[in-house]
């Protein structure tokens, strides 16, 4: 009887260090004004903003020795940064609401978190419930977030898709992309800018790589989420001064042009379906610069752009501008597509670019 009254004391004291434990975590709701969140966020219910799209980024500044969060979220991969230096990638493996540690053992004192999300989810939702603290530590007051704003439009080139995969085979799963050294954070960070990438792989300004019509990213730029049609994004509380746009690889797959000449319908489609994108672009960014981009020399993709762009240009649309990549043999990875060094390639040939458009 004396073994099973001090099993049973073990067994007390365990449950009430574990319950200490839990209420010695102080968590910080994600409403919290000293976080800062970029990108397309859902913030209907402030204490649990959802994301869709692929890059959005999360930044807060906090005291302590450690630092978690809380999350609904088994798909997606973050970059987690402390102090400006890559500690780890995160990805949570719970289909529920749940408190993930990231960082232990840290000076006592003031640190950053940088999460940065490296590729889509396009196919559903997940959300983002708040930080996880030290007893007693609070979340410190951050500088303004950056006043130079950009957004690039595009597919997987955009998404950089499988950039840290080293094989020219598909990569065995979405934790070789990483959104943050694809070609537009790099141009972003260049310019010390916010960036919002509204990017889709697969997905084309007519038609998606298997030419189907109804994955096109005109009808889904006015979502908060890539993969529901509500709530609609409220494009008046975050206007860029720059708009990059790279579409055209896939309708052009779509349409088989990889294979055989296209019709000329097809072109005078392509370009009208542009023109009205730009338009929509203009009414809902007035006054942004709208830079096209043509990806890998395809001549028949550079010839439409760049046939696009003037037309604006002689309809008095001078913000309207156009430019190409070439194609980096040498740096394609997971089906064609550029690897980190590719991208910062491509970055440095749009700064190139847009270091001769006046933006700022």
């Amino acid at each position: 009887m004396k073994h099973l009254y001090v099993f049973l004391f073990f067994i007390l004291i365990s449950s009430i260090t574990k319950i200490n434990l839990l209420f010695a975590m102080n968590v910080i709701p994600a409403d919290d004004p000293n976080i800062q969140y970029y990108g397309r966020w859902d913030c209907s219910d402030p204490k649990a903003p959802t994301h869709s799209w692929g890059g959005v980024y999360i930044l807060a500044e906090f005291e302590g020795t450690s630092i978690g969060i809380k999350v609904n979220d088994n798909a997606s991969y973050f970059n987690v940064f402390i102090d400006d230096s890559l500690i780890s990638v995160f990805h949570g493996n719970k289909d529920t609401l749940t408190s993930y540690t990231l960082a232990t053992g840290l000076a006592n004192g003031n640190h950053k978190i940088l999460l940065t999300k490296r590729y889509e989810t396009p196919n559903g939702k997940y959300s983002f419930d708040g930080f996880v603290l030290d007893d007693g530590k609070k979340l410190l007051h951050l500088p303004q977030k950056p006043k130079r704003k950009i957004e690039f439009i595009g597919n997987s080139y955009t998404s950089a898709e499988g950039n840290e995969w080293s094989e020219e085979s598909k990569a065995p799963n979405d934790s070789y992309s990483n959104m943050y050294k694809g070609f537009g954070a790099v141009v972003a960070r260049h310019y010390n800018a916010q960036y919002h990438l509204t990017s889709r792989s697969g997905i084309g300004l007519v038609q998606d790589w298997e030419g189907i019509s109804k994955f096109n990213m005109p009808d889904h730029f006015d979502r908060t989420l890539f993969c529901c049609p509500e709530p609609k994004w409220d494009f008046s509380k975050w206007i860029p001064d720059l708009v990059v746009i790279c579409l055209g690889l896939n309708d052009y797959n779509g349409w088989g042009g990889y294979d055989h000449p296209l019709k000329a319908e097809i072109a005078v489609l392509f370009k009208q379906r542009y023109r009205k994108f730009i338009e929509t672009i203009m009414k809902v960014y007035p006054g942004s610069k709208i830079l096209l981009v043509a990806a890998n020399n395809v001549e028949w993709i550079k010839q439409q752009t760049s046939e696009v762009a003037t037309e604006e240009n002689e309809k008095g649309n001078k913000n309207v501008y156009y430019t190409y990549f070439p194609a980096y043999e040498d740096h394609f990875v997971n089906e064609d597509h550029p690897d980190v060094v590719g991208d910062k390639m491509i970055a440095e040939r749009l700064i190139e670019k847009i270091d001769t458009m006046n933006v700022w």
